[in-house]
């Protein structure tokens, strides 16, 4: 849908230019007139299929598609349209540089989506790592305020609030204590479940303790 509606929109806005070229030169086209007709064609063009095919994973990759694809047509407009007469007799010059900003443009698209990829790996990863440490605060919460732990509430509170509270970036030793907090829910033996306990205030301090001195570090 989004494909047809820039095409639809793509195509109107070609067939415009092109009336407004042959209303508005009706006589006395130069071959540099057709020329310059040409690239702002091309340039629409362009516009339309980058906002039509370009997938847009994030915000930051639609801020980047529709700032870059709108700067170009801005130049190659004002550039044909301004600059043409001095080319009327050079229109080979006319064409190198048109093609030159389009490639100038092809490559910083190139780049910023390498860096904007970068960017949504690295997003998805803290997404992810964030997920875990996530699902051991909810299920802490859980075994804090189940009946059946009432034993254990005092150290089970303590592992809460240190998840609640620590970092929910970093995925050091998070599977570990999900794990643990796995196993307590699926234990009924009392010491076995003190002892799991205690291995999950542990780890969690283990954690703390490490990411605290990585974040001191510049990391």
């Amino acid at each position: 849908m989004k494909i047809k509606k820039a095409f639809i929109i793509g195509g109107l806005i070609v067939l415009i230019t092109i009336l407004i070229f042959l209303i508005g030169i009706q006589n006395g086209k130069k071959p540099i007139d057709y020329v310059a007709l040409l690239f702002i064609i091309v340039g629409e063009c362009l516009f339309f299929v980058m906002r039509g095919y370009f997938s847009i994973p994030s915000m930051l990759s639609s801020v980047a598609i529709s700032s870059l694809s709108t700067i170009y047509l801005i130049i190659n407009i004002t550039f044909s349209l301004l600059f043409k007469n001095a080319f009327q007799d050079n229109i080979s010059a006319f064409v190198i540089i048109h093609l030159v900003i389009i490639c100038i443009f092809a490559v910083i698209l190139f780049i910023s989506q390498g860096i904007i990829s970068n960017s949504n790996a690295d997003e998805k990863c803290i997404i992810t790592q964030k997920a875990v440490i996530d699902e051991c605060e909810r299920i802490a919460n859980i075994l804090v305020n189940n009946a059946k732990y009432e034993q254990h509430k005092s150290i089970l509170n303590k592992i809460y609030e240190d998840i609640k509270y620590g970092d929910h970036i970093s995925d050091y030793k998070s599977s570990e204590i999900l794990s643990v907090l796995n196993n307590i829910s699926n234990s009924d033996n009392e010491i076995e479940i003190d002892n799991l306990c205690n291995q999950a205030i542990q780890l969690i301090q283990d954690r703390n303790i490490t990411v605290s001195q990585l974040k001191r570090g510049g990391f």
